[in-house]
């Protein structure tokens, strides 16, 4: 069996405290492609197979609900 050469990228940015966007590029190199070969007394056979089309996606996440709190400091340092 070949190498599948698959690179996913993906990018996010926070806009604020609740809404950031987010951008994915699927197989990025159009690489996705499987291949296999058996050879045998005989015979020799190679099949391939090649995942057609990139996916890119681009969208909003918005947070619902009230912000994390900041844990209060566990000690204190001697003064």
């Amino acid at each position: 069996m070949g190498a599948i050469n698959l690179v996913n990228l993906g990018y996010r940015r926070q806009l604020s405290t609740d809404l950031s966007v987010v951008a994915i590029l699927s197989d990025a190199f159009d690489g996705q492609t499987f291949r296999r070969y058996v050879h045998g007394a005989g015979f020799d056979s190679q099949y391939a197979r090649q995942q057609l089309g990139r996916i890119a996606y681009v969208g909003f996440v918005h947070v619902i609900g009230a912000p994390k709190k900041q844990k209060a400091p566990s000690f204190d340092y001697d003064q």
